[in-house]
């Protein structure tokens, strides 16, 4: 018996690997400014720009006590509204925001709220009904 030996010819090419999808990359801001009686405006990385109102973010606040809030609201009867999307008003005023790692953003609000973490993914999420 003949060994022969089966060479790949140097033009050939190895097959390809299945097609896999880009990893998810989040959001990620280029510029944060806050103004404490207005607004919170984020310049993101892909140069896309959102204004949200402090009212806006107040009223989305993420935090666990927040969401039942809305998520109670949202099943009862009635149209009154907990934390409408003008909660606080004009008065609502953020005290204080420090960045929570390098992902989210804490605001501390002059109702005494400050549990909320505003991911920037969340952010992202919810900047279509900002208006801005």
């Amino acid at each position: 018996m003949q060994d022969t030996e089966q060479s790949i010819p140097p033009t050939a090419k190895p097959p390809s690997p299945p097609a896999v999808p880009p990893p998810h990359t989040p959001p990620i801001p280029s510029r944060l400014h806050l103004d404490r009686e207005k607004h919170l405006d984020i310049t993101w990385a892909d140069g896309t720009r959102s204004v949200y109102t402090l009212a806006y973010l107040r009223s989305h606040c993420p935090c666990a006590g927040c969401k039942k809030d809305r998520e109670e609201q949202s099943t009862r009867k009635t149209r009154v509204n907990l934390l409408s999307a003008d909660y606080g008003g004009a008065a609502i005023k953020a005290l204080k925001a420090d960045l929570v790692g390098n992902y989210a953003l804490r605001i501390e609000w002059s109702d005494n709220h400050s549990t909320g973490i505003y991911s920037f993914e969340y952010l992202n999420t919810i900047r279509a009904g900002a208006g801005g």
